[in-house]
């Protein structure tokens, strides 16, 4: 079977749990401040988790293009990464929950996204090697988060609200009882521990490329959310964050589909115009199409992933203003995968770092555009960075990049 049929089905798997789990929190917690809240401290634990730069997908994706390391040694590599996450996520959880009830929803949602980026990452290896069964196998089991969010709190509304508590306490429990079973099934690779710890600090030009481009996510992402928290109604804050959960699953299957090519990018690094090729052949077709049938049936998408009352033009427009915009990154993407596959990320670094700087500069704007603001924001975060770099490479890097990207 073709990895591109395989992958639609990883793609699949990828949208159902977060709209599933989304579906029923938003219809399942009666308060809007509670949901207004949610959706603010995931803003404030986003800020804290890029600072730290643990978007280990990106270092895993960078080490194989890097030094075409096999399934092995990168499957050690991430599994010191999820043993340090692991062990730091639960301890300070638990700890938080009974010690500093206050910062639990804080402390646990931060480590909510370490321990599911450790899960992440696992599928971004077996994606690079097509190891399709165990991505299958990774995504199946996620589906029985929204299952058990259902069976548990249709159970637990018997005795009052669902509290903000109440929610985080089950994702880490779901999420840190499938790490812990990965765990002990890859303990064996324990042995290399040190060794791979070693490893990722000698390949300092690959950790410092992947914590510029987290950093710059703050920009673009988080910092813009949280922000819009402190100025709009809870109202216009959650209509936002529905939009941005919608945009965020488009975003998910896009990247499913970007990595798939990243793989075969490798394969194609001194024929770079066949990998253009299939590219932009499957891309811009099934994305056009996808923002077709975001704009004639939006608003019904809106009414059936969430809630007939956020069903509304605000939504809408967010929605729409975040689509279009990640379509114009896909027509950019393949710039980044060449400087990517040359080796050339001091470059990509110096064109994050000034991007970061031209999006923080319109941050003070967002009291007087809101979500508005937000929404052209999160998106162009991710274009700004690929058109500062053409502009800042050396001439003759810049002429090598037209040749490769010419369809001549």
């Amino acid at each position: 079977m073709n990895n591109f049929v395989k992958n639609l089905g990883i793609t699949a798997f990828s949208a159902l749990t977060p709209l599933l789990f989304f579906k029923l929190l938003v219809n399942i917690v009666a308060k809007e401040d509670v949901l207004a809240a949610y959706f603010q401290v995931k803003a404030v634990s986003t800020i804290v988790f890029y600072l730290l730069s643990l978007k280990f997908s990106d270092v895993i994706y960078f080490l194989k293009s890097k030094s075409d390391n096999s399934l092995e040694q990168l499957s050690g590599i991430h599994f010191a990464f999820a043993l340090l996450g692991f062990v730091l996520a639960f301890c300070f959880s638990f700890t938080s929950y009974f010690l500093l009830p206050g910062l639990f929803p804080f402390i646990s949602s931060l480590f909510l996204f370490i321990s599911l980026e450790i899960i992440e990452s696992k599928v971004t290896l077996l994606r690079l090697f097509n190891q399709y069964r165990g991505m299958y196998l990774i995504k199946s089991t996620l589906l029985f988060k929204p299952l058990f969010f259902w069976l548990f709190f249709k159970y637990y509304n018997v005795f009052g609200d669902v509290e903000l508590k109440d929610i985080y306490l089950f994702e880490i429990c779901f999420v840190y009882f499938l790490i812990f079973i990965f765990l002990a099934r890859y303990f064996k690779l324990m042995d290399k521990f040190f060794y791979n710890i070693r490893y990722l600090v000698a390949n300092k030009d690959v950790l410092k490329s992947t914590w510029f481009a987290n950093i710059a996510k703050i920009s673009y992402d988080s910092l813009p959310n949280f922000l819009l928290s402190l100025y709009a109604s809870n109202g216009l804050y959650v209509e936002y964050n529905i939009a941005r959960k919608i945009y965020g699953i488009i975003v998910t299957g896009q990247t499913s589909f970007i990595q798939v090519f990243n793989t075969l990018s490798i394969d194609f690094k001194n024929k770079f115009k066949n990998y253009l090729y299939r590219f932009y052949r499957i891309m811009i077709p099934a994305n056009l199409f996808g923002l077709l049938i975001v704009f004639l049936f939006g608003d019904f998408f809106i009414s059936i992933l969430s809630h007939s009352k956020y069903a509304n033009s605000d939504t809408f427009i967010f929605l729409i203003i975040m689509v279009m915009l990640s379509i114009v990154y896909l027509l950019l993407y393949p710039i980044r995968q060449w400087i990517i596959l040359n080796g050339y990320l001091s470059y990509l670094t110096k064109s994050i770092v000034l991007s970061t700087l031209v999006i923080c500069s319109v941050l003070p704007l967002i009291p007087f555009f809101g979500g508005y603001l937000v929404s052209v924001v999160q998106p162009f975060g991710q274009i700004l960075p690929i058109i500062i770099l053409v502009f800042i490479l050396p001439n003759s890097l810049r002429k090598r990049l037209k040749m490769n990207m010419s369809w001549k």
